[in-house]
């Protein structure tokens, strides 16, 4: 085998998993060529408006159509198959499938690759990752209470977990001298963690909240402003800022149609790093970790967990360390295995 990996064409969460799956396949010594679809949206759109441009001037009577985002995103495929075929690719295997043309997976597939996605909005994205995963010859999807959902429109389907990347996130766990904050939150401020996180009384509790992330979505007038300290920071970053906080705050999404179960990638990532969290709850929280990793499900029961946390540096250690060893074996290079074993499984039963 030798995969064409299709990048997501995002610049965060789901840049990371592009990253993992590369570094998890090249680290198994399967080859890989990439597909940086991030970069050829950028240049696509700096492109096609620039001929834009450029044709308003030199014939503005002639009433030139402004390039829309299909058009973008159209532009910034082109050449994917040629690619996979020029570097005699055997498979494709495609990151989220967000931002690319379907057109191109049915053209691949007639190109005889084949083509295998990997679902990474689960079950937020259900529709749109139904109807992609209908084209395609295998699915993983990072959410497990979907499988059967996916198998009702492909066969191929298989639950791959979220992960961590060994020599960013596997860092010994941080030293009392290390932290000199309280709580880290990083990530998108959807409405529903915004109303959450309003609800706990950070002054009152005595709490240093530090949070990154779109910032811009926090409403101007939100007490959250005054806790603000910048926008979403690189996996790297994100892992130093974690360790000098004494907490890590993970907050899940919510999906409106869907029960999700699964963990998400931020919980891998800080557990690897040996950084005690605090959780909303989820199922797969209490079985993967036990008490390791405290929950709540309310503000009111967020603020107690955390305070109380706060006041036991022995507790929080040993929440650390007990989560860190439970996910030693959930790298980028364990998935990668196990996407190796369910594509020799799949195309057996194809054949």
């Amino acid at each position: 085998m030798k995969f064409l990996v299709v990048h997501p064409g995002a610049s965060w969460a789901t840049h990371d998993v592009h990253v993992g799956v590369v570094e998890g396949l090249r680290a198994a010594d399967v080859p890989v060529v990439e597909f940086r679809l991030d970069n050829r949206i950028a240049r696509s759109h700096d492109f096609l408006h620039y001929l834009w441009r450029r044709q308003r001037r030199i014939a503005p009577s002639e009433g030139w159509p402004k390039p829309t985002p299909v058009d973008v995103l159209y532009q910034s495929s082109t050449g994917l198959i040629e690619r996979a075929l020029e570097k005699k690719c055997t498979d494709v295997l495609i990151i989220s499938a967000m931002f690319l043309i379907p057109d191109r997976i049915r053209l691949a597939r007639q190109a005889g690759l084949r083509v295998w996605l990997l679902c990474t909005e689960t079950p937020y994205a259900m529709a749109d990752e139904l109807r992609i995963a209908a084209m395609v010859d295998g699915v993983w999807t990072n959410e497990r209470s979907m499988v059967e959902a996916f198998r009702s429109v492909n066969p191929c389907v298989a639950y791959l977990p979220h992960a961590w990347r060994e020599g960013v996130h596997n860092h010994t766990v941080p030293t009392a001298a290390d932290q000199s904050g309280d709580v880290l939150f990083c990530g998108t401020f959807f409405r529903e963690r915004v109303q959450l996180l309003e609800a706990i009384d950070w002054e009152g509790l005595g709490i240093d909240l530090r949070l990154y992330g779109t910032i811009d979505l926090l409403p101007k007038r939100s007490k959250l402003q005054a806790y603000a300290r910048g926008a979403l920071v690189p996996n790297d970053q994100l892992v130093t800022l974690a360790r000098q906080s004494k907490i890590a705050l993970n907050l899940f999404r919510k999906p409106t149609d869907y029960k999700a179960e699964s963990l998400n990638p931020r919980l891998y990532e800080m557990a690897a790093a040996g950084v005690c969290i605090v959780s909303d709850d989820r199922l797969e929280v209490s079985q993967k970790f036990g008490v390791n990793v405290p929950t709540f499900s309310t503000p009111e029961e967020a603020g107690a967990l955390l305070r109380s946390l706060l006041d036991d540096p022995l507790r929080r250690s040993l929440c650390a360390s007990n989560a860190q060893r439970c996910v030693k074996n959930d790298s980028w290079k364990s998935r990668a295995q196990q996407v190796l074993i369910n594509l020799t499984e799949w195309k057996r039963d194809k054949e």
